[in-house]
């Protein structure tokens, strides 16, 4: 740490004897001192003996070390150190330093008084005082810091700092993320912190009575680095000659890390600033202003008073106010065609002192040709608070309207890039909302008169949302891509009309983020919108691929080939196959009708047009009432879709599952073998009953595609064994019946040419 260690020096003998004090750090000590005499004695007189005396009762010599040939002692009450030299001591115009003084005692901010005297032969020669501060607590520090003071005079004396994490522990590495300068214990009058600037990407947390606080989240001074551009400046005050700045820092958990002190600072001012408050005002579109307050008085005693009251006044005939579109957070507002009131909520959430406030703003009809006054006052906080104030400073602004401006956004509505797609145009026009910059757009259309889609937004960072099928909400990213008072923003859309060709109204409506949040638009209008479609492509249906090693389970990809969004899709199938299983995927709800068909609704608005959706269905086949002829492999799959605007459209596939379940006969719910075998001989299960194995054997004819199931007593397949091309000769197939309950089960083989099965036993 390199502090800086102001020492005032007083001398009964002008150019006799001079005393210089510096500070030297010890890693063992709390507070040490390296004294160095410089004698200037004219009568040619050495210094040949020193005393040191401790004249405040809260400190005490723990340590005193003499220079070579010198030698020193600590009296019994730990106050005085004295030193002699065994060579004739400091000869004229020489200095002597290494007069190491170790005191412990008092707070990390008193400062040391210490009166000294020159001696020769143990009389004294000359005489004086000299302060010190202890710059160094070893039980605090963690991090050695020190810092760059650069005075700047003026009305309102500025002094800017660096700070520096010089790391000087050694195993140390501890970032500084806070930081805090107070001025202390100011001498001769009343100073306070007026204006207070952190470095970059550094933030003020709060100005007290005589101390700034700032912080970073990104930007800490890490180890061996320095970081400048604070800035605090002081209420001037010509009475007051010296003061002391103390500066501390602080680890990411806000844990104090290391101190110091800017010792006896001069002031430099060489007048008292003005002790009124300052408003400012910016033209931000038409007759709409940003206001900027800053709280400057120091007429009261205590520390800076925080102004809790802002009040705005018409003083120019027909001049009336309109609106306070922002205020301060905590901060609310009243506005009447003469006056806007802001106040805040309570006494802590005022503006205090030194602080500068940019969040007001505020409206009035006015003329854009000549000038107008409007008056203000601010107000502290009285006792108790609300509503008692006292007023503070008061003035008066003259403005003048820009030019007029239209007191609402607009809308025009144009065509897009595809089929039945248009372009609404929207400009952030008002002038009655400065800071309201447009964060969300609407578009709807009457009920039953069609549906209307999202596209994409024009300007990037823009996204769009289907709220329904008769509304969509396009909304920005973040702060950052909000639409600003004449900004225009692009938006795209698609409608799909219930009856083409005929003028459908749509309302647009605009949004900021309070009226986001409180639901209600800030402005809205309408536009006509017109379009007669040429393309009608109808949706589909198809199979696409099996999911499951189960060849009974097919995928089916539902494409939505249109503009509108599908609502409803029912699913059927013919030849005397019905619908084991299917899947509902998100956004769907699933009614089974009978044992061939189901009905599936959507829940999310729809399926929009061009996208597609997943259902994987499971069939299953079953013998006519009568007859042992099983149905044909082969069906068709019938879907219907219903649009939003309650349009139909039939997809008919076919599907050649080939995998035949046993037939179940209706009335009886017996299991039948079908008796004919087809190219196939000596079709046998041994052994039967089994324990848990079994060798399934046949023979072929000739080259066939076979395929051997295992169903259980309700017909439902349990597990594919073979399913291949198969050349002519004997086979033999094992299985394992792992997991399965004791019962009945059925071998089912099939070729191209017949189906026969067998029963299998399993008992354990």
């Amino acid at each position: 740490m390199l502090p800086i260690i102001l020492v005032c020096v007083s001398s009964a003998h002008a150019q006799v004897d001079v005393v210089t004090v510096k500070p030297v750090h010890n890693t063992t000590s709390q507070c040490v001192f390296n004294v160095t005499f410089t004698n200037h004695n004219a009568a040619g007189k050495n210094i040949d003996g020193i005393r040191l005396r401790l004249t405040n009762t809260t400190f005490n010599y723990q340590d005193f070390k003499t220079p070579a040939h010198w030698s020193g002692t600590i009296d019994g009450t730990s106050t005085e150190a004295s030193a002699t030299s065994d060579n004739g001591g400091i000869i004229p115009n020489a200095s002597q330093g290494g007069f190491l003084i170790d005191y412990i005692g008092g707070n990390f901010d008193d400062r040391a008084q210490i009166s000294w005297v020159a001696l020769n032969s143990g009389v004294g020669i000359d005489s004086g005082t000299f302060e010190t501060i202890c710059t160094q607590f070893q039980e605090y520090s963690a991090i050695d810091s020190a810092y760059i003071i650069t005075e700047q005079s003026g009305a309102d004396p500025c002094f800017n700092f660096t700070v520096i994490n010089k790391n000087l522990q050694g195993n140390q590495s501890i970032p500084i993320y806070f930081v805090a300068f107070k001025l202390n214990n100011p001498t001769g009058g009343t100073l306070r912190p007026s204006k207070v600037t952190p470095a970059a990407d550094w933030f003020l947390d709060s100005v007290t009575t005589y101390t700034a606080y700032f912080h970073t989240d990104n930007n800490p001074i890490l180890p061996g680095k320095a970081i400048g551009g604070w800035k605090v400046c002081l209420r001037a005050n010509t009475t007051v000659s010296k003061f002391d700045f103390v500066w501390f820092a602080y680890d990411q958990q806000d844990a104090f890390i290391d101190r110091d002190t800017i010792f006896n600072t001069s002031n430099t001012a060489t007048a008292a600033a003005s002790e009124s408050d300052s408003v400012s005002v910016k033209a931000i579109n038409g007759c709409l202003w940003g206001l900027t307050l800053k709280n400057y008085h120091v007429s009261n005693t205590l520390p800076p008073s925080s102004v809790v009251k802002l009040t705005l006044k018409s003083k120019t005939a027909g001049v009336t106010f309109v609106s306070a579109p922002s205020a301060p957070t905590n901060w609310k507002s009243i506005v009447t065609a003469d006056s806007i009131v802001f106040f805040a909520d309570s006494a802590n959430h005022g503006i205090g002192g030194g602080v500068i406030s940019k969040g007001f703003s505020f409206s009035v009809n006015g003329p854009t040709t000549t000038n107008f006054d409007i008056g203000w006052e601010t107000d502290r906080a009285g006792s108790p608070y609300p509503p008692k104030v006292t007023l503070l400073s008061t003035g008066t602004l003259t403005q003048k309207c820009t030019v007029s401006v239209p007191s609402g956004d607009v809308a025009s509505i144009g065509p897009g890039a595809k089929e039945c797609g248009f372009k609404l145009s929207v400009t952030n026009a008002h002038n009655t909302k400065p800071e309201s910059n447009l964060a969300q757009i609407t578009i709807t259309i009457p009920s039953g008169s069609g549906q209307i889609t999202g596209d994409q937004a024009s300007t990037s960072g823009w996204s769009y949302t289907n709220i329904s099928a008769t509304q969509i909400k396009f909304q920005s990213s973040d702060a950052s891509t909000e639409m600003k008072t004449g900004d225009a923003q692009d938006l795209s859309f698609t409608f799909a009309p219930k009856t083409p060709g005929t003028d459908v109204t749509a309302t647009w409506a605009t949004y900021d983020d309070a009226s986001v949040t409180a639901g209600t638009p800030l402005y809205t209008g309408t536009v006509k919108i017109n379009c007669t479609p040429t393309i009608n492509i109808c949706d589909t249906f198809v199979q696409t691929q099996n999911l499951s090693s189960d060849s009974c389970v097919k995928t089916f990809t539902l494409t939505n080939r249109g503009t509108t969004n599908i609502s409803a899709l029912s699913v059927s199938v013919t030849n005397g196959w019905e619908i084991d299983t299917s899947s509902t995927p998100t956004n769907w709800t699933k009614q089974t009708v009978g044992k061939s068909q189901v009905n599936y609704s959507n829940t999310a608005g729809g399926l929009v047009g061009g996208a597609q959706e997943i259902f994987n269905i499971k069939f299953i086949s079953y013998y006519p009432d009568t007859s042992h002829t099983p149905p044909p492999d082969a069906f068709a799959v019938i879907a219907v879709t219903t649009d939003n605007n309650s349009n139909n459209c039939t997809s008919v596939d076919t599907v050649t599952p080939g995998c035949l379940s046993i037939p179940v006969h209706v009335n009886t719910g017996s299991v039948h073998q079908y008796s004919e075998e087809i190219g196939v001989a000596n079709f046998m299960i041994q052994p039967n009953p089994t324990r848990g194995s079994a060798d399934i054997s046949f023979d072929l004819n000739s080259a066939e595609r076979v395929t051997v199931t295992v169903l259980d007593m309700l017909g439902h397949q349990i597990v594919t064994l073979t399913n291949m091309l198969m050349a002519q000769g004997t086979y033999h197939i094992p299985y394992i019946m792992n997991g399965l309950p004791n019962g009945t089960y059925y071998v089912r083989m099939q070729t191209p040419t017949g189906v026969t099965t067998r029963k299998l036993v399993l008992t354990k």
